[in-house]
């Protein structure tokens, strides 16, 4: 398997814009972009040879066939690399076609939105949704390198961001008490993407964002097989795909895993890992910072769907508690545990 990737920095998109066509200039590169991304920022990158259009939707075999098929008439050797640029959609897309195309070929991710910054573009996970539910077929392929960059970040919706304030958060929930409130104190001040557009924001921003990819790259790099202590990155997500996959989409994954933070912080301080004046703290935060901290789905039909997600193994799952910020424990409980809540 390929060590996990490096991680560039880059302080504008016409820095960013140099060095993809440094490479470009060397080699035959596959250019994937978003389509929004395109949309705004087509001019100031290089042309796409595939647009990846932006929602879970295009997580599908349709998609991945559609483009293979176009792939193959394109006479491209295993050297070829290919270039992602987008979200965590187009990631895992364009990740799951490198590892599959020619049986794995080079792959570079430039993440461009804050969800994908500090946790999809990390780890090479890569999934496709079948039938409405999150990743039930994919792959772990490294990337050969991540680069990041900031400005994209100010461009985003204040609800896309907010979305990536939650997993940066779920990050430091794991294992890091001081940058948790740290980068809840700065955070609350920023009070969205826009505050960015100030210069003295951006390298305060970059990192807590910066922070929490390196945590996620320390715990993938201990186990980058999802084994052991890897799975505690699954941190909201059980119940954050059920309500995703329940609410038909209209809970986006941020949102889901916020919400499934919460209830996981609940599930932990019900079953005594967690002291109530943190499961309080908690939802203050995430209240303050504008994140959702609840759902009308009834925790039965959660729990139906959470039947179907890929970690059950003889009705039993492995679930992330909270003891603390700062620190997690892994409990394996039966389904049935669930329906305390």
């Amino acid at each position: 398997m390929k060590q996990l990737s490096q991680i560039n920095c880059f302080k504008s998109i016409e820095e960013l814009n140099n060095q993809l066509n440094r490479i470009s200039n060397h080699r035959r590169v596959v250019f994937f972009k978003d389509s929004e991304v395109d949309r705004i920022y087509g001019d100031e990158l290089p042309k796409a040879d595939f647009l990846i259009e932006s929602g879970e939707q295009s997580k599908s075999f349709d998609t991945i066939r559609e483009i293979i098929s176009q792939l193959t008439m394109m006479n491209l050797g295993r050297d070829t690399l290919f270039m992602a640029i987008g979200g965590g959609v187009t990631s895992d897309v364009v990740g799951f076609i490198a590892s599959i195309f020619k049986r794995g070929v080079p792959l570079i991710v430039v993440p461009t939105t804050l969800l994908s910054q500090v946790d999809a573009s990390i780890g090479g996970k890569n999934g496709i949704n079948i039938g409405g539910y999150k990743n039930v077929v994919g792959t772990i392929y490294q990337p050969d390198a991540i680069y990041f960059c900031m400005e994209f970040i100010k461009t985003l919706p204040l609800r896309e961001y907010l979305c990536g304030v939650s997993e940066l958060l779920k990050t430091y929930i794991l294992c890091d008490e001081k940058r948790y409130y740290n980068s809840v104190n700065l955070l609350k001040k920023l009070k969205g993407p826009q505050a960015l557009s100030i210069p003295e924001n951006v390298p305060r921003m970059e990192k807590i964002v910066l922070d929490a990819a390196k945590i996620k790259s320390r715990i993938v790099i201990e186990d980058p097989n999802d084994k052991g202590v890897r799975n505690t990155l699954n941190l909201g997500h059980t119940f954050g795909h059920a309500i995703e996959c329940c609410s038909q989409g209209k809970i986006r994954h941020g949102e889901a895993v916020a919400i499934g933070m919460i209830m996981s912080a609940e599930l932990s301080n019900k079953l005594n890992y967690l002291p109530l004046r943190m499961l309080h703290r908690l939802k203050d935060d995430f209240v303050k910072l504008g994140l959702p901290i609840s759902t009308d789905i009834p925790i039965e039909k959660l729990i139906y769907t959470i039947k179907n997600d890929k970690k059950i193994s003889n009705n039993h799952l492995k679930f992330i508690m909270i003891e603390k910020i700062g620190k997690v424990s892994i409990l394996v409980m039966d389904l049935d545990t669930l329906r305390i809540l």
